[in-house]
């Protein structure tokens, strides 16, 4: 059925705390990315809750590392990452999900990068007080978040849903209300999230935000398959109102502020985690 669109006037108001809980389903083919992950966000303070949907969580469960640092799990088959995380915080809200300000949903083969970069990502959506945000990719399917060298923070009317850093309420109301029952991927959330949270929420924060990022990357190749066009297809009539072009609405932080940083290609890259955030 057709999400009415949603009331304006309602509002995510300012972050009372910062908690922030990973979540990611997670197979054996990408269990050393999925450890190292786990113990680096742990490092930082980032709790970790993994949905496996292969039949490795008995192995899982007999890794030291996962008996210490995996608080909360579950087990079963469905048929996206986003189904598994809208699921899970219908049915682990009260006890899980009401302790974090922000749900970080995070591909199971995405290599993250040294600390600095994470905390200063984390402070711009932070400071900004997105609904939504995401750290840019040089592999992104959309060129609207890939790194760019005009603007390092933008609000975008797309954010991908290979890393997206979520307000946990916004998460739940998109999870909840935005996404059919019948869609068997996550392809096509992505072009519909970002108009909906702001019609709901109006634009008192920012809906979505992408900020240049160093070294966040993903080692899965890109899909070429028909499920991804398909299941894209059949978001956009679903939710066809709230489809948004891929695009920067408007650019946060111009690129005066910007810090060159040598990547490892030794050309410069533009990165806004190096930002002082103190002051406009």
């Amino acid at each position: 059925a057709e999400v009415a669109t949603p009331s304006t006037g309602a509002s995510l108001g300012p972050l009372e705390f910062v908690n922030i809980i990973a979540f990611s389903a997670v197979g054996l083919e990408y269990a050393p990315q999925t450890r190292f992950r786990t113990l680096f966000l742990n490092e930082l303070g980032v709790s970790s809750f993994l949905a496996h949907y292969d039949e490795g969580e008995a192995w899982y469960k007999s890794q030291g590392w996962y008996a210490a640092l995996v608080k909360y799990s579950t087990a079963y088959k469905t048929t996206s990452k986003t189904r598994y995380l809208a699921n899970a915080l219908k049915n682990r809200y009260e006890d899980v999900f009401i302790f974090f300000s922000h749900v970080w949903l995070l591909d199971e083969d995405v290599v993250l990068p040294p600390p600095h970069h994470i905390s200063g990502f984390v402070s711009i959506a932070v400071r900004l007080q997105a609904a939504l945000a995401q750290p840019t990719l040089d592999a992104a399917t959309w060129s609207v978040v890939k790194p760019n060298a005009d603007c390092a923070v933008r609000e975008t009317d797309i954010v991908e849903t290979q890393m997206p850093l979520i307000r946990t309420q916004a998460a739940i109301d998109v999870f909840s209300r935005l996404l059919p029952e019948q869609l068997s991927s996550d392809w096509g959330v992505d072009s519909t999230w970002c108009r909906y949270l702001e019609a709901k929420y109006g634009r008192a924060q920012p809906a979505c935000v992408v900020a240049n990022s160093g070294g966040f990357r993903k080692t899965r190749p890109a899909s070429t398959n028909y499920s991804r066009l398909e299941a894209e297809i059949c978001m956009r009539a679903a939710r066809q109102s709230l489809v948004a072009e891929m695009r920067t609405t408007r650019c946060v932080d111009q690129d005066a502020r910007r810090a060159q940083i040598a990547a490892a290609s030794g050309l410069p890259m533009v990165d806004a985690q190096l930002w002082p955030h103190t002051g406009s």
